[in-house]
């Protein structure tokens, strides 16, 4: 008798601990100081306080979990208890979130609202299956080298990331359609009915290009590669660009990086989009739009780096591209001559005199 409650003790105790260990979280990571890093374009400072703005659009995407506004507004500090038990909070690792408080969803999982217990800081929290080991998962590495990572907890095969808040959107709205015959983006480009583009605020244009170039900079030289999906680039609240749901990659030298991203993408900041499809995934510059010549001298180096079967852009012609284009637009506002853009070529001469009429 005795042997066999011995046994039934044994057998207990192994499921009891095979299961403890499959359901316990664990913690692969936490960041105790919450600063970016020093290097870092982006200043993600800690966000304790959430804007009017992205309270809003955090309302309409969750209100259907919500009897009013006051409710969802006691239920943004999950630092405190709500008495509906359908608004529970639940806890990983240092962090508490609202499975009612989603900040967007993809194919990988869902985002949430987080908050930091000790220090009320806001997070984002990205709940996504992991396979393998997660020390090696590449987005949670990505966001390690990035410094952008609160936190990483693993339960069962769910693993949580914790980053900083991100409080903006992606560069999609920014974008106008060519079937819009006045169109007025949130960039402040107005499409007149002349089909003529004119441009409100120059300088916040030229400063969301050079942006999106510093973080393609910081990215890749920490190691990391996006998708380069519209959706996944991010226009924060004060106008920096942010890169999200990147992976960890092979970290190459700015300056020898081939690439044609930066010159591709330029097109979200500068309003209406310049090319037409083709066949064959090739493009073509649409030739009803009436852009400034410096900007329709640019797209035609977007559009050429669009049909490249074999881009050979550095980064370092880019930047160079881009600084001359910036010197082309200044000419073209005060009416001066301006210089034919090409892409950048180093010792070689690459811009020729022209005239802005």
């Amino acid at each position: 008798m005795g042997t066999r409650y011995l046994f039934l003790i044994i057998v207990y105790l192994t499921f009891f601990s095979a299961c403890k260990s499959v359901a316990d979280p664990y913690t692969i990571y936490e960041k105790e100081d919450f600063s970016p890093a020093s290097d870092d374009p982006w200043k993600a400072h800690p966000i304790k306080t959430l804007s009017p703005e992205f309270k809003k659009q955090l309302y309409e995407t969750n209100r259907t979990h919500y009897l009013n506004e006051d409710e969802f507004h006691e239920a943004i500090n999950m630092n405190t208890e709500m008495s509906a038990e359908k608004h529970k909070i639940k806890k990983i690792g240092n962090f508490n979130f609202r499975t009612t408080l989603r900040i967007g969803s993809g194919d990988e999982g869902n985002v949430y609202l987080a908050q930091h217990i000790p220090s009320g800081v806001y997070a984002a929290i990205k709940m996504t299956t992991v396979y393998g080991e997660a020390e090696n998962d590449l987005e949670y590495l990505a966001l390690k080298n990035l410094e952008r990572l609160y936190g990483c907890y693993v339960e069962n095969t769910t693993m949580s990331l914790c980053m900083p808040l991100i409080t903006g959107r992606n560069v999609l709205p920014y974008t106008s359609y060519p079937s819009q015959e006045r169109v007025k983006t949130l960039l402040g480009v107005t499409l007149t009915e002349e089909k003529e583009i004119i441009y409100n605020n120059w300088n916040l244009n030229v400063h969301l290009m050079q942006t999106f170039l510093d973080e393609f900079e910081y990215c890749s030289r920490k190691g990391t590669c996006s998708d380069g999906a519209p959706q996944n680039i991010l226009v924060t609240e004060d106008s920096q660009i942010v890169f999200v749901d990147q992976t960890a990659c092979t970290p190459t030298p700015p300056e020898a990086r081939i690439i044609h991203e930066s010159l591709t993408f330029f097109h979200y900041f500068l309003g209406l989009a310049p090319f037409r499809k083709k066949e064959r995934k090739r493009f073509e510059l649409r030739e009803d739009i009436k852009f400034p010549p410096p900007v329709r001298e640019f797209n035609k180096i977007v559009v050429n780096a669009m049909n490249a079967s074999e881009p050979i852009y550095t980064l370092a012609q880019v930047k160079e591209t881009f600084s001359k284009f910036k010197i082309d637009m200044e000419s073209y506002f005060l009416g001066l001559p301006h210089s034919q853009i090409q892409l950048g070529s180093g010792d070689t001469q690459s811009i020729s005199s022209s005239s802005s009429s």
